[in-house]
């Protein structure tokens, strides 16, 4: 493994699921978060971020924020 995080199909679907999602519930975030979250969820990892507003939209990714420590 090299440490690049690639984009898959599954990872694409899921982006696509998620923008679906935030729209139909008229609360989207930044494209770019949704591309963070997409891999997160499908590979069940734990997303370290600042931005925890953002994806608190998505609860069911697990978010910790280190910086608030």
């Amino acid at each position: 493994m090299d440490g690049i995080l690639y984009l898959t199909e599954e990872r694409i679907a899921e982006y696509a699921r998620i923008r679906s999602m935030l729209e139909i519930r008229g609360t989207p975030i930044g494209p770019n978060d949704m591309w963070i979250a997409a891999p997160a969820l499908v590979e069940d990892a734990l997303l370290i971020s600042a931005n925890t507003r953002e994806f608190a939209q998505l609860p069911e990714v697990r978010v910790q924020n280190w910086l608030a420590v």
